[in-house]
């Protein structure tokens, strides 16, 4: 059982975003850059990015095997966000996250987008770990 307090929970599950955010925006300033995480898999649209949700997940299953509900839903919470600000782009964020004439820039030359495939990717990760690696 994780000595983590329940309050904290989603506070450590969203700790990749101050390493997305850095290489996001190193994304956008530099159009050419090639993200070796855009690269496809093969299945569905998982990509390099599924990888790291998998493993990040699997992580927290590992940790907070009982937390299912609060860890996956941080991660949905996430997601919906990603996907509002890749739809709407508010004015808000001052242009932070868009990507003109960028070659890894989705649809909109917005690097905000969630993926319905990034839920499916954190839940397998999530109980996989736990299921190997704990005895819930």
């Amino acid at each position: 059982m994780s000595t983590v307090p329940f309050y904290l929970v989603p506070g450590v599950v969203a700790l990749p975003v101050f390493f997305i955010f850095p290489y996001g925006r190193y994304r956008s300033l530099h159009p050419t850059y090639i993200d070796p995480l855009m690269t496809k898999i093969g299945i569905l649209d998982f990509d390099g990015w599924s990888v790291t949700h998998f493993c990040w997940y699997g992580l927290m299953g590992y940790i907070f095997p009982t937390r299912a509900i609060v860890v996956l839903g941080t991660g949905t919470i996430w997601e919906v966000i990603e996907w509002l600000l890749g739809k709407t782009r508010p004015a808000i964020l001052g242009g932070f996250g868009d990507c003109p004439n960028n070659i890894n820039a989705k649809n909109n030359e917005s690097w905000w987008y969630g993926r319905f495939s990034d839920l499916i990717v954190n839940t397998l990760g999530f109980f996989i770990t736990r299921m190997l690696f704990t005895k819930v």
